[in-house]
């Protein structure tokens, strides 16, 4: 699947057309509500986990210079509604000398799969174009992505983002179904945001939940994904999982 790596450098986002065929998206619908109890990543869900390591997924990741990706358990089938406010995603989301900003390119994304139509409805995602680049605005204004069914919505962690946009149109009358995944490249921006999770009450939740299937991991890696099973780090460690609201992570400051 090719994408435009240039464009989503500059903007931080890019959305892919139709990448799933009508008849998988009501699969998959009818999947997360029968499978709406489930409290793990979508890896050790009963039925979604092949969309973890699907080709199309891959292939994307490929074009945007996330390879070889490492999946590491931040996922989820989320049934919220809103409304949320902007925010980021990553490490370090407002402190412009810490880790995260001190490089051009942040190397670990998140894509949505948005189970319901917001081509014409609001309650999609809505971003603010190049809030990638620099920690401190000012920015560019909002846009809404207008994502239709099918499409593949990919962000860039350090992107300004509202999981519940799109206020000016009216709303989506099917309850909201996404299945949310991050991928990252292997190394130190990675291994810090996975430092990070594990001081989050909600992720520390999905990773204790989380049990994959061996032939599950097996097929991922086949295919090139690099998987990395969050719940060997939990066990016997205490004071994880401490932070249900954002709390920065400490770091040395450059001498």
């Amino acid at each position: 699947m090719n994408t435009d790596p240039q464009l989503f450098s500059e903007l931080g986002y890019v959305v892919l057309p139709r990448v799933f065929a009508a008849d998988e998206m009501s699969r998959m619908r009818a999947a997360a509500l029968e499978h709406a109890s489930h409290v793990g990543d979508i890896l050790s869900h009963p039925e979604l986990a092949p969309i973890v390591y699907d080709d199309r997924i891959l292939s994307a990741l490929r074009s945007l210079g996330i390879w070889p990706a490492r999946y590491f358990g931040d996922s989820n089938v989320s049934f919220l509604t809103g409304p949320y406010g902007f925010h980021r995603d990553n490490t370090d989301r407002g402190d412009p000398n810490a880790p995260d900003w001190q490089a051009a390119e942040y190397p670990i994304v998140r894509i949505a799969i948005y189970l319901q139509d917001y081509s014409s409805h609001g309650g999609g995602l809505e971003v603010l174009p190049q809030s990638h680049q620099q920690c401190d605005g000012p920015f560019a204004p909002a846009v809404y992505l207008n994502s239709g069914l099918g499409d593949l919505v990919i962000w860039n962690l350090r992107t300004f983002h509202s999981g519940f946009g799109g206020r000016h149109l009216p709303p989506q009358p099917l309850p909201r179904v996404a299945l949310f995944l991050a991928y990252g490249l292997p190394g130190a921006a990675t291994n810090r945001y996975l430092a990070f999770l594990k001081t989050r009450t909600y992720q520390f939740e999905i990773w204790s939940n989380s049990l994959y299937r061996r032939s599950t991991v097996l097929e991922a890696e086949r295919r090139g994904l690099l998987v990395r099973d969050l719940r060997a780090d939990l066990e016997g460690v205490p004071g994880l999982g401490r932070h249900a609201g954002y709390v920065p992570l400490p770091y040395d400051p450059p001498a």
